[in-house]
């Protein structure tokens, strides 16, 4: 008589899966690099960005960029509590790029006001006077882009109007009535209480170009 044990044969047991190997990579390594916008990080610069008083229209458009004469902030009303009341401020504060910078460089050296009510230069604004006088005699004018050859070859060949650019002596640099400044506090950016140098002075700047 055989033994039932030694008829069955017992299936061997799984070898256990080997311990993946450990991989260890410091922290450090995990935090991408912010500094100046290296890699696919894109750095940002705070400007606050306007017109001044003398400029003929409320605002110039740049590249994508508006460059108000004005506008409104909602600050808490002391005349009736819980209320909001508008506060009228100079400009606008803009996040910008490096590239949107080069842009606007370009567009400026092709952008002009063109003066249409003769050649006084009405109430001129001091630069470096208190934000509050904002009333001036301002002559009427409108924008005018310069267009690129490019441009105007292209619209030629499509058969399109060209609007080709005809120098007038009523025409002045958008540039002299435009102001952009880099907020000094970045991580608080405040408008200032004076009006700033415009771009033909100050010149367009990227933070990184004055060190």
């Amino acid at each position: 008589m055989s033994n039932p044990k030694s008829d069955t044969q017992t299936a061997p047991k799984p070898n256990p899966k080997p311990n993946p190997k450990r991989v260890s990579i410091p922290g450090k390594d995990l935090l991408p690099d912010l500094s100046k916008g290296s890699g696919v990080a894109v750095r940002e610069v705070v400007f606050w960005v306007g017109v001044i008083p003398d400029c003929p229209t409320e605002g110039i458009d740049l590249a994508g960029i508006n460059f108000p004469k004005m506008n409104e902030r909602l600050i808490p009303d002391p005349m009736r509590q819980g209320k909001k009341k508008r506060y009228p401020v100079v400009g606008a504060i803009v996040r910008l790029r490096r590239d949107k910078i080069e842009q606007m460089r370009e567009k400026l050296t092709r952008t002009v006001i063109r003066f249409t009510d003769g050649s006084g230069t009405g109430q001129t604004v001091d630069p470096h006077s208190d934000l509050s006088v904002l009333e001036t005699t301002r002559r009427r004018g409108h924008l005018i882009t310069i267009p690129t050859e490019a441009d105007t070859n292209m619209r030629k060949e499509a058969g399109r109007p060209t609007h080709e650019y005809t120098a007038n002596p009523n025409d002045v640099a958008a540039a002299k009535f435009m102001f952009a400044i880099p907020c000094p506090d970045q991580d608080n950016p405040q408008r200032e209480e004076f009006y700033p140098d415009t771009l033909d002075i100050t010149g367009l700047i990227w933070p990184d170009d004055q060190e």
